[in-house]
């Protein structure tokens, strides 16, 4: 993927929200040993980077007729509106190692239905080490086979050799859960009454 930019020279507070009302994207770059680059995208360019990419995906970035190999390392979001606000690039080697974070996606969850069951996302993302050439958009986990208290944890997963797994290996990733379990978790506790007996001095 590939994602077009310029630098921006202005960083204070109003100069970024007046480049997001004219449709654009503040953005920095940094990696090691390099001086961080203040730059500026499409919003739109990003969204479609974003969307075929991942949110910690591997990107082309060419900035004023250079080009440079970069990983998203943070979207920021705004919290009412969700839209994109800023995003943190770090420029990387194709021979060096990166540690990211990749995403978990969920498939056959229509199946679930048939054991009145859900599937709940424990972790939203698994913590890697390994070269931007293996570094996958994301790691999916198929649960149409699942039935509830089912669990899959990191362990469970098939993920490259290639790639090193920072989280532990123990830690859910997802639980499949009856959906009556739900329900009753969330009813409103009953009122206990309690009866007070009036102390008796003998």
């Amino acid at each position: 993927m590939q994602l077009h930019g310029s630098k921006r020279l202005h960083i204070t507070k109003g100069d970024n929200n007046r480049l997001r009302k004219e449709g654009m994207i503040p953005a920095v770059m940094y990696g090691r040993d390099i001086e961080s680059t203040l730059v500026e995208f499409a919003e739109l360019d990003v969204y479609d980077v974003i969307k075929k990419a991942g949110e910690h995906g591997l990107v082309d970035i060419e900035i004023d007729g250079k080009n440079e190999k970069t990983i998203i390392k943070e979207v920021q979001r705004d919290p009412v509106t969700r839209k994109i606000i800023h995003m943190d690039l770090q420029r990387v080697n194709e021979n060096e190692k990166v540690k990211t974070k990749v995403p978990v996606t969920l498939k056959g969850e229509s199946s679930l239905k048939l054991h009145d069951a859900i599937a709940e996302l424990k972790m939203d993302g698994i913590m890697v080490y390994c070269s931007p050439k293996n570094l996958p958009k994301n790691f999916t986990v198929d649960v149409s086979d699942l039935i509830p208290h089912d669990k899959v944890r990191v362990c469970d997963m098939e993920i490259s050799d290639e790639i090193q797994i920072l989280d532990d290996l123990n830690s859910v990733v997802v639980l499949i859960s009856a959906v009556k379990d739900r329900e009753s978790d969330t009813e409103t506790p009953k009122e206990i009454e309690v009866v007070y007996q009036e102390d008796i001095t003998v």
